[in-house]
């Protein structure tokens, strides 16, 4: 899927919501969001842990349209996603247990039927990745990472199951810097060398899944997932006119602004813009 952000006033972009949607959209209204005019995009794990899975999810597999025609709300699909795709429309049970103990058990309130044609719903119109052109850079939003770190293998691998697996269930050392202070011995290791590249074929990739406490840049890979169930929701702004990012929680029942550390903001700037 490609996404213009000159389509759009403004693309909004951020991390994982597991069911909080008021709080998504009252961190949009923060930021003058308006359905007619702009865009949020997330990588993926709209569902699960929060009160609101089934209401997240239909935000964005029933967004309203901008004046140009276009989708108001676009995610990508995560591996929670991709758990209820395997229970209720591949049939496969093994791990629905897990799964439930992990956020899903909001599935049990709601019939097979309900759930199947939500989850084949998701399936088809959740892509896998987001191809974001901004001011003549490519970003790449995906789930967990990108396959290999490189932009081409999405493509060229020929094992499908293995690109979704990097696409939507990596699991990443994060942070790396101080992944890689603390285990020196790991340097000797292929894989993690792997891991410490950065994403070819890009400008820059964007990612949930990986918790972070604040918004995490390493080399053209940035990671949005702060944790809002317990942290903070983490959302980033592109429009022709710049790049912005804020963080946002909920106090009670007020919203709370988290200032995001200017450093992530001035880089991705230098990356982007």
């Amino acid at each position: 899927m490609l996404l213009k952000v000159k389509d759009y006033r403004k693309v909004f972009v951020c991390g994982d919501i597991h069911g909080n949607l008021e709080l998504l959209k009252k961190g949009l209204e923060k930021l003058g969001y308006d359905s007619n005019k702009d865009v949020i995009v997330t990588m993926g794990d709209v569902i699960d842990r929060g009160k609101e899975s089934l209401e997240t999810a239909l935000f964005f597999l029933e967004p309203e349209q901008t004046e140009n025609g276009l989708p108001s709300a676009v995610s990508s699909r995560g591996n929670h996603e991709d758990f209820g795709i395997d229970a209720h429309v591949k049939n496969n049970k093994d791990w629905i247990d897990s799964w439930h103990y992990h956020g899903g058990a909001w599935t049990k309130e709601h019939s097979e039927e309900v759930l199947t044609e939500l989850f084949t719903r998701i399936e088809k119109t959740f892509p896998l990745y987001i191809d974001i052109e901004f001011k003549g850079k490519n970003i790449i939003a995906s789930h967990a990472a990108v396959p290999g770190y490189d932009y081409d293998k999405i493509t060229s691998i020929k094992d499908e199951e293995l690109v979704k697996n990097w696409l939507l269930k990596k699991a990443e050392s994060l942070p790396v810097e101080k992944f890689l202070e603390e285990n020196e011995d790991y340097l000797d290791d292929d894989e993690f060398l792997l891991e410490s590249l950065p994403v070819c074929g890009a400008d820059l990739s964007i990612h949930g899944h990986s918790h972070t406490h604040n918004p995490y840049l390493y080399k053209n890979r940035l990671y949005l997932d702060t944790g809002c169930f317990k942290n903070y929701l983490t959302i980033m702004t592109l429009s022709e006119d710049g790049l912005d990012m804020s963080g946002f929680k909920m106090n009670e029942s007020e919203l709370e602004t988290i200032n995001v550390d200017s450093k992530v903001k001035d880089d991705l700037r230098k990356i982007l813009l």
